[in-house]
C-alpha cells in the first residue's frame, strides 16, 4: 500500500468529453454509513522483552513492547489500523493485533509490512486490515531499545453490508477486436463511496506507463457481498485517518474476480493514485483484496487482474513486458509494490506469480490498432504525445486522447474516414460539442491552414478559427452552401463567427460569418445575407424573423443599395444614408 504525501495538488487538466471523464463532484445521496472509532494506546517504555514467535518477524531487533492496548470490549467493527505521533523516536515499531469475534479471540497477527505511512496531520500509520465482524480488540507495538512512541491510537472501522452490495452498479464490459476488452467494473456508486469524503482536487497524471500490483492484507475469509463494505472501510481510513484526498488504489480486485473502481477521476484516465509514493506518477495501482503473504491467490482473481491490466495497458499503447525507468529505478512494466519499496506487499504468493501474470496480460492484449499504428507513425510518445485518455470505442469508431506540453489533442478513427488528429481550440470545441455524436460527425482531415486562419473538415461540416475570429463549427446544409456557393473561408462571407444556431422558423438553422450569414430551411432552400442586412436580420426581436417568414433568395444589389426579400416583407439598405428598414407586406 501507500507511503505517500497526504494531499495531492496537481494542476487542472482540461480534457473534455465523449463520456470519458468522471461526472462533476457530487455527494452520494444514499452512501452506506461507515463508523470510525479511535482508542488510545498506553505507552510502556519499561515493558519486559517478549518471547520469540511467528508473529515477531524482527524479534532479534524488535523485542520490547513499547505501547499496548489490553483486551478491550468494543462496539462492532470490521477493520483495524494503528497510528502514532510522528514526533516518536527510534526504530519504527512492528504492530500486532488480535480481535474477538463470535469464535473467540484470534491469534496475534502483524499488520505492518513496510515503513509507516505519513498521514496528513503529523502522524505515522499502518495500512488498515480487514478482520471481519468483531467486538473486541487488543494491540501491542513492539520496538527496539531505542523506540520511544508518543500518542499511539487504534482506529476501528465498520461499514455494514447493505442490500445494494449484492447487486452493485457497474460499467459494462466493452470489447473491441484489436484491443484487450474492458472488463465489467463496479463503479464508485456501486460500492457505495460517500463522495463528500473525498477532496475535489484534480488528481490527474499525464499517462499510464506501468501497473503496480498490491494486496490489501487482512483476512481472506470474506464473502462476495462483503467486498464493497471492505472497500468502504479502506476508503474511510484513507480519507478520515490518513488525510488523503481519496482512496489510494486506482482499482481493487476481490478473490471472486470482481473489479472495483477505486480513486475518483474516470476509469479511462491516468488518475494519480496514492499507493506507492514516487511510483504513483503515471502508473495504475491495482490491489488484490486479501493477504497473499499467507494465502494462495484464487485463479479467478488473477484472471480478473490480468484482464484489468491488459485493458489499461492496451488502451494506453503499452506493452505487457519489458522494463522502464520510473522515479529513478528500472522496473518491469508490471511490477509489485515490494519491487520499489521496503514492503512485503503484494505478498509472497503473488510475487511468485508475477511472471505468469505478465504472460497472461500479454496473451490478452490485441495487435496494434489502427489508431495505435497512426499514433506510432506520427512519432509516438516522444514526438506526438503520451496517451492521456485511453483508446476507447465510441460511436462506431475509436478515440485516443493525447497530451503534449500540457496541451490536449486527440486521434479519432472510423472505418469510413481513417485516423485523424484534432488539436488546440478546434479539439476543445469538438469535444465540447460531443465529438462524433454531434452532427459534425468524424474528422476527415487533420487541422490545416485555410484562407485567413485554420480549419478542419468533418464528415458533415467543419470547424474554423483565426486570430481575429472565435473557434466555431458549421455543419449540414449551412456548411454545404458555405462551401459550394459562398466560396468557403476565402469566399464572400469569410470565416464563421457563430456555430450553427436554430432559427425561430420551424426547422430553420443559421450561422453568422465575418461578412454575413447563411440561413437554411433545408438542403435545397438555403440562402445568404451580407454585411448590414445580415446584421439587421440577426437583431430582429419580438419574433419578427417569424413574421418576415423565409428568406426567398440571397440579398441582392439595387440602384440605391441592397435588398433582401422574405415571404412576408423585406429588409432594405440605403447605401447613401446607411439606413436599414424592415418593411412588412
Amino acid at each position: 500500500m501507500s507511503r505517500t504525501s497526504p494531499r495531492l495538488a496537481v494542476a487542472a487538466l482540461l480534457v473534455a468529453g465523449v463520456a470519458l471523464l468522471a461526472p462533476p463532484h457530487a455527494h452520494a445521496d444514499t452512501a452506506p454509513t461507515t463508523s470510525i472509532t479511535t482508542l488510545s494506546v498506553a505507552t510502556n517504555p519499561d515493558r519486559p522483552r517478549i518471547g520469540t514467535n511467528n508473529s515477531d518477524r524482527r524479534s532479534t531487533e524488535l523485542n520490547r513492547v513499547v505501547a499496548e492496548l489490553g483486551e478491550r470490549n468494543t462496539e462492532g467493527f470490521s477493520s483495524v489500523g494503528v497510528t502514532w505521533s510522528a514526533e516518536s523516536a527510534g526504530t519504527e515499531p512492528e504492530v500486532q493485533v488480535r480481535t474477538r469475534s463470535s469464535d473467540g479471540w484470534s491469534d496475534w497477527q502483524t499488520i505492518t509490512d513496510g515503513p509507516a505511512i505519513n498521514t496528513g496531520d503529523q502522524r505515522l500509520a499502518t495500512d488498515p486490515i480487514w478482520v471481519g465482524d468483531s467486538d473486541g480488540v487488543a494491540v501491542r507495538l513492539v520496538g527496539g531499545s531505542d523506540t520511544h512512541l508518543r500518542d499511539a491510537q487504534v482506529v476501528l472501522m465498520k461499514s455494514p453490508v447493505v442490500a445494494s452490495d449484492a447487486d452493485p452498479q457497474t460499467l459494462s464490459a466493452q470489447s473491441a477486436s484489436d484491443l484487450a476488452p474492458r472488463p465489467e467494473i463496479i463503479t464508485r456508486k456501486g460500492w457505495g463511496a460517500d463522495e463528500s469524503w473525498r477532496c475535489n482536487e484534480d488528481k490527474m497524471g499525464t499517462t499510464v506507463k506501468a501497473a503496480v500490483v498490491h494486496h490489501t492484507a487482512g483476512s481472506n475469509s470474506y464473502s462476495k457481498t462483503q467486498s464493497a463494505s471492505i472497500i468502504r472501510d479502506i476508503y474511510a481510513y484513507h480519507t478520515k485517518t490518513l488525510g488523503w484526498c481519496d482512496i489510494g488504489y486506482n482499482f481493487l480486485v476481490d478473490k471472486y474476480g470482481q473489479v472495483f473502481e477505486g480513486r475518483w477521476g474516470g476509469v479511462n484516465l491516468p488518475v494519480h493514485g496514492a499507493h506507492a509514493a514516487d511510483w504513483n506518477t503515471n502508473t495504475m495501482g491495482m490491489s488484490f483484496m486479501g493477504n497473499y503473504e499467507t494465502a494462495n491467490p484464487p485463479s479467478v482473481m488473477l484472471d480478473a487482474g490480468a484482464d484489468l491490466i491488459a485493458w489499461k495497458l492496451d488502451a494506453f499503447q503499452r506493452q505487457a513486458k519489458g522494463k522502464l525507468k520510473l522515479a529513478g529505478k528500472t522496473v518491469n512494466v508490471i511490477f509489485g509494490h515490494g519491487d520499489v519499496m521496503a514492503t512485503a506487499c503484494p505478498g509472497k504468493n503473488i510475487r511468485s506469480r508475477m511472471s505468469g501474470l505478465r504472460d497472461a496480460v500479454e496473451d490478452r492484449m490485441g495487435p496494434p490498432s489502427a489508431i495505435g499504428k497512426d499514433w506510432a507513425r506520427r512519432g509516438g510518445a516522444a514526438d506526438f504525445g503520451h496517451p492521456h485518455v485511453g483508446e476507447t470505442a465510441v460511436e462506431g469508431g475509436r478515440h485516443l486522447g493525447l497530451l503534449r506540453s500540457s496541451k490536449p489533442k486527440s486521434l479519432w478513427w472510423h472505418p469510413s474516414t481513417g485516423s485523424h488528429e484534432t488539436r488546440g481550440p478546434i479539439e476543445t470545441l469538438y469535444q465540447d460539442l460531443g465529438g462524433p455524436a454531434h452532427p459534425l460527425g468524424w474528422p476527415r482531415s487533420d487541422v490545416h491552414d485555410v484562407t485567413g486562419g485554420r480549419g478542419q473538415g468533418f464528415t458533415n461540416g467543419a470547424i474554423y478559427r483565426s486570430g481575429s475570429t472565435p473557434t466555431k463549427a458549421i455543419h449540414g446544409a449551412v456548411y454545404q452552401y458555405y462551401r459550394a456557393t459562398a466560396g468557403g473561408p476565402g469566399g464572400l462571407l469569410g470565416l464563421p463567427r457563430t456555430n450553427v444556431t436554430r432559427g425561430e422558423i420551424s426547422g430553420s438553422q443559421w450561422a453568422r460569418f465575418e461578412h454575413g450569414l447563411i440561413v437554411s430551411y433545408g438542403d435545397a432552400d438555403t440562402h445568404h445575407l451580407t454585411d448590414e442586412i445580415a446584421g439587421r436580420w440577426v437583431k430582429l426581436t419580438d419574433k419578427s424573423e417569424a413574421k418576415l417568414g423565409k428568406l426567398l433568395k440571397p440579398d441582392y444589389a439595387t440602384s440605391g443599395g441592397r435588398k433582401a426579400a422574405f415571404e412576408n416583407g423585406k429588409i432594405v439598405w440605403n447605401a447613401s444614408t446607411g439606413r436599414l428598414a424592415v418593411v412588412f407586406n
